[in-house]
């Protein structure tokens, strides 16, 4: 993309300094052929900055034609997905797991209500959590009964698969209380109902690898093999995706979880048309097919 700011920017620049030189060229050598000169790459100069401010004025004028148009589309969208998701998902108990630190989940579990399914939990860990402190690692020991290590990453591992053992099983209200006091920890619960999906909302705004899959990875896992099923889902703005780690565990990806195509998405993989879905090059199609999802809502009406 053109940055027209540092073009212009640029343009006055090179203006102030030829003004400076027709000054100094006029002060010391009165040559009237470098005056001539410097005018002709002046007015030259003024023709180039005209064109980039009339692209600069064209390039605006796109941009907010563009997010009137997908301001439309996603009214739209919003519009048809209580109609798509009714009753997809009844009596489906899920639990969401926010391991992004930033993404609100209001839209996210008003879709999945409108298809029927129980959100019986969410939790939020702070992936910010700083696991290098020995005290932190004594106090991990002392509450929670995990081994103190001087491995920063077997020591979150061991921490997630705590908490997640907790999302799966319930925590006992003491441990969970030193969780939510030390800020490790925000978890929200109605009744203690077995889980049949856990949504991951992951990306990061840091790049990390190594937290990806010391958390995000290290909970997939343990539910896998708790017999949960997993979808993994980030904001398709996210700075850094996570998209390719989750792929390797073989389970479904949504990678525009905010908008309404992603929630659609997200509801149809878990009633049995499971893929990668979004925007992003990591996507294999936006949306489920669209022919079987109008066989599988006939069926529902």
């Amino acid at each position: 993309m053109i940055d027209f700011k540092f073009h212009i920017f640029s343009l006055v620049a090179i203006f102030l300094a030829l003004g400076i030189g027709i000054v100094v060229g006029i002060t010391l050598i009165g040559d009237d052929s470098l005056i001539q000169e410097q005018k002709v790459i002046i007015d030259r100069l003024e023709e180039e900055f005209n064109l980039l401010r009339a692209e600069s004025r064209e390039t605006q004028q796109e941009i907010v034609a563009f997010k009137n148009s997908n301001d439309v589309y996603q009214q739209f969208a919003q519009s048809v997905l209580p109609i798509l998701v009714e009753k997809r998902l009844d009596n489906r108990n899920i639990a969401i797991i926010n391991t992004n630190n930033y993404v609100s989940t209001d839209s996210l579990e008003k879709s999945l209500e409108l298809a029927g399914a129980n959100v019986v939990s969410l939790t939020n860990i702070n992936t910010s959590f700083d696991f290098s402190s020995e005290k932190v690692g004594a106090l991990l020991e002392t509450n929670l009964g995990i081994q103190a290590t001087k491995n920063t990453n077997e020591l979150i591992i061991s921490t997630v698969k705590y908490i997640g053992q907790g999302i799966l099983y319930g925590f006992e209200p003491e441990k969970l209380t030193f969780l939510q006091e030390v800020k490790l920890v925000e978890f929200r619960a109605g009744n203690l109902l077995n889980l049949d999906c856990v949504i991951i909302l992951g990306g990061k705004h840091v790049k990390d690898d190594n937290l990806v899959k010391a958390i995000d990875l290290t909970l997939i896992t343990l539910f896998l093999e708790n017999g949960v099923e997993v979808v993994a889902a980030e904001q398709s703005e996210v700075p850094y995706s996570s998209i390719a780690h989750y792929k390797t565990k073989g389970i479904t990806t949504v990678d525009n979880i905010e908008t309404p195509l992603g929630q659609i998405a997200l509801v149809y993989a878990l009633d049995g048309m499971p893929g990668h879905y979004g925007v992003k090059e990591t996507a294999e199609k936006i949306l489920p097919d669209l022919n079987e999802i109008a066989v599988r809502s006939s069926m529902v009406q």
